[in-house]
């Protein structure tokens, strides 16, 4: 079962990592729905011994990623101001938050390990184990690109009600117990996302 990071909510020690048995406080409706998601699969364990894998995955980041994602929603931008078909500015969030992304390839790779390698009934965190300010994805975006006057403008509609500071989180379990390791740096990440971007500005995924 794929649930999310959003069940650990509001962090109280923000320079810690998260790892597995951190306590549960959803503070949003999707993140609400995962926790139920996350209990009901825990009992068809215990219960019913049904193999379920958990995994609570952090940030998702890559090539064909929607643009309602943020560093896919940047690398959109900057395709389509290099086309011409988008004024070279920028409309962003909230650029201080910190999280931790993952390729989606050592995602899927993860996934895998966890049906493959891992023990029925766990849960996983799913992630890079190290956090990123999003402002930063944004500078490496910007240094990508072909053109070099391009600006940034804050859009206070984008930001998030409810919006945690930092969260990235602890692998040291996916590690351990099935081997995995991530292959994709953030860098390559990026270049990936932006030249799909190049590929297909004009689409919405």
């Amino acid at each position: 079962m794929v649930c999310t990071a959003e069940e650990y909510g509001e962090i109280d020690n923000e320079d810690k990592a998260i790892d597995e048995n951190f306590r549960i406080y959803p503070q949003n409706p999707y993140a609400i729905s995962k926790s139920a998601l996350d209990f009901f699969s825990s009992v068809y364990y215990s219960a019913y011994k049904l193999p379920v894998y958990i995994s609570r995955s952090f940030n998702h980041i890559g090539p064909g990623q929607s643009e309602r994602f943020v560093a896919s929603d940047f690398a959109r931008q900057i395709a389509l101001i290099e086309s011409g078909s988008q004024h070279p500015v920028i409309s962003v969030g909230n650029l201080q938050s910190q999280r931790d992304f993952l390729d989606v390839r050592d995602a899927v790779k993860a996934y895998n390990y966890i049906i493959n390698k891992g023990s029925a009934g766990q849960v996983y965190n799913v992630c890079s184990g190290k956090k990123q300010k999003i402002s930063d994805l944004l500078d490496i975006l910007i240094l990508l690109s072909t053109r070099s006057d391009i600006k940034v403008k804050i859009d206070r509609s984008k930001f998030r009600a409810v919006d945690v500071k930092i969260m990235y989180g602890d692998n040291s379990k996916l590690k351990a117990q099935t081997g995995w390791a991530s292959q994709y740096s953030i860098e390559i990440s990026l270049k990936d996302t932006l030249n799909y971007w190049r590929q297909n500005a004009g689409l919405q995924v």
